[in-house]
């Protein structure tokens, strides 16, 4: 019999880290094993499009509060539907939905997992009070790298042994080196050294540091081009700031062919303060693209000496150090886009990831958790 497993999450109203990896794994599970069942605390504005990429249905709680009676009435309502869907497992994603689940999880008679995917940036000193009580009553929890469930310990005092750690996965098919018209779309001749940032702009992501490194750059390499992808509050402010730099910088908003724009630039650039691990680092050396990354979170795992180069927080001289290097030496930029695409076909295929999960919630559902952590 199909284990019907409830994810749990505060909101559904843009395609960021969290909402793409569950359209991925969710879309892939083997219904035969899992029935997932998506339910949303608060916005639900993608509900339509996750049901038509996944199957999956979609339940919309309109609870906007947590800290407040509204909050439990959440509670009560996450466990009513657990109830209803006759639900063998409750897994959680982000602040709110870690609050109430414990809570409806035990008003359900119903194992729950966490799901950490970053170290807890969102999460204020209130909700990390409220919480360390709370993870009592926890399963176990599914952390995306060592370096989150470092985070988890050391801030909520949750014990290593209860977590379990599973990569991120990539369709390695889709994210493949090839052939890109996007510096012909965008007018962009061929020998011009191009560098991508693909995120959400919000200051986490710390886009200042990459404007004041292209400003350095500037001084070597005078042509050298940015191009930053996504959208997010910080727009404006950063378009302003950008504007000394001219046609050296390029503000490309959302766009839905990211494998075909890691494919036409020659280094992937994130400064990010905090990361849990980062899909856009995996997909980009995927497409055999060298990286260069803030070593935070995840990064430190995934990006080896050998296919990036990390560097410190806050760090412009040395993004364009080692920017430099890079756009300098077209076979330092082969090699390590090779080693790149060797690491991730070694460690984070898409079936690999969905196996790794089918099993964790397994496990989860009949007490057997943790399972084996990877890698």
């Amino acid at each position: 019999m199909s284990l019907t497993v409830v994810l749990l999450m505060d909101d559904l109203e843009e395609w960021s880290g969290t909402e793409v990896h569950l359209r991925r794994l969710v879309g892939r599970l083997d219904p035969a094993q899992i029935t997932p069942v998506l339910a949303v605390l608060g916005r639900d504005g993608l509900a339509g499009e996750f049901t038509a990429a996944t199957g999956a249905a979609v339940h919309g709680l309109n609870i906007q509060s947590t800290l407040s009676l509204e909050g439990a009435r959440g509670a009560a309502a996450v466990a009513r539907l657990l109830k209803q869907l006759s639900a063998g497992l409750l897994v959680t994603y982000h602040t709110a939905a870690d609050l109430l689940g414990p809570v409806a999880g035990a008003l359900a008679g119903v194992p729950v997992l966490s799901c950490r995917r970053d170290e807890g940036f969102t999460k204020k000193p209130v909700h990390v009070a409220l919480q360390r009580p709370l993870n009592r009553l926890l399963t176990g929890m599914i952390v995306v790298s060592h370096k989150v469930r470092q985070a988890v310990r050391a801030s909520e005092g949750y014990p290593s042994a209860r977590c379990q750690v599973i990569w991120n996965g990539e369709d390695l098919d889709r994210f493949a080196p090839g052939p890109s018209g996007l510096r012909r779309e965008l007018g962009i001749g061929p020998d011009v050294p191009l560098v991508a940032s693909v995120s959400l702009l919000t200051p986490i992501k710390d886009h200042d540091t990459q404007l004041r490194a292209m400003e350095l750059l500037a001084e070597r390499m005078p042509d050298a081009t940015l191009l930053i992808v996504g959208d997010g509050p910080e727009r404006e402010r950063l378009e302003a700031l950008a504007a000394p730099l001219g046609q050296r910088v390029r503000f490309l908003g959302h766009r839905d062919d990211i494998p075909e724009l890691l494919r036409g630039v020659d280094v992937l650039l994130q400064t990010s303060t905090s990361e849990g691990f980062s899909n856009t680092i995996l997909q980009a050396m995927a497409t055999a693209l060298p990286v260069v990354v803030t070593a935070v979170g995840g990064n430190v795992e995934l990006v080896s000496t050998k296919c990036g180069h990390l560097v410190d927080r806050r760090s412009p001289e040395e993004v364009a150090r080692y920017l430099a290097q890079l756009l300098g030496s077209a076979r330092a930029r082969a090699r390590m886009g090779t080693a790149g695409r060797a690491r991730v076909e070694q460690y984070c295929s898409l079936p690999a990831m969905v196996e790794r999960y089918t099993d964790a919630f397994q496990r989860g559902a009949s007490h057997r958790f943790p399972g084996p952590s990877y890698p």
